[in-house]
């Protein structure tokens, strides 16, 4: 029952709906013991613009003597351009009919889910951000161990060049200039790069020496970021 109007209530319907269904399912239990829920909402304002008194539905309320979809106010769709963007959209993918015949975006994600794989020339959106998880399934435990690895030097290297920029923005700021900041920001990264060179790779020579000091922020950046692949 509700009495006063409420912006996001068919999202506050559907949150109940659906804890009903998890409220009374015992955790592991079989999902066939699932049953039909029935929401009954008695409101005393209007949600949309209709003839009719009772409505039923799902994705569209239907007038249940007069038939016809119920027009929700303005109210009530600000935040909710129509209905489908939180009811539940049920999508049937029959992977063997699939032919792998790719013709669009909808097709590359079947093969993909058909073959555990992806083609070079696939570009549906995140369909690469799949392709790498399937990548590091795909690993040995051996791969899979550097790859970690590999990826926690990356994240700590970061962290380092982050903090050493911020030291060098410190010194700058305490002397008050703004190019002394910048001057600090790339003394600060110079000399951490010429740090991890000398720990992967032993003594610089003094031609890197004379490159490193020399570049640029943007070209110390790059530097440091191939450090571990190198």
């Amino acid at each position: 029952m509700q009495t006063a109007p409420e912006a996001h209530y068919l999202q506050r319907l559907l949150f109940g709906t659906c804890k009903v269904i998890i409220d009374n399912l015992d955790l592991g239990a079989n999902y066939g013991k699932i049953v039909k829920v029935i929401s009954i909402s008695i409101i005393y304002f209007n949600l949309g613009l209709g003839d009719d008194y009772v409505y039923v539905g799902n994705i569209e309320f239907v007038g249940l003597h007069t038939n016809k979809i119920l027009k929700r106010r303005k109210t009530f769709t600000t935040q909710l351009p129509n209905s489908q963007n939180i009811f539940p959209v049920y999508y049937l993918i029959n992977v063997e009919r699939f032919k792998d015949e790719v013709r669009d975006y909808l097709d590359e994600w079947i093969y993909l889910f058909k073959h555990s794989a992806t083609k070079e020339n696939f570009n549906a959106p995140n369909i690469n951000k799949a392709a790498h998880k399937l990548d590091i399934l795909h690993m040995s435990k051996e791969e899979r161990r550097n790859y970690e690895n590999y990826m926690k030097s990356l994240v700590i290297q970061q962290e380092i060049l982050e903090t050493a920029r911020l030291q060098g923005v410190a010194e700058g700021m305490a002397q008050g200039k703004a190019k002394d900041i910048a001057a600090g920001e790339t003394k600060g990264r110079t000399e951490l790069l010429k740090y991890l060179i000398m720990r992967r790779f032993g003594e610089l020579p003094a031609w890197a020496e004379a490159r490193i000091s020399t570049a640029s922020v943007v070209q110390l950046e790059l530097w440091a970021e191939k450090i571990f692949v190198a």
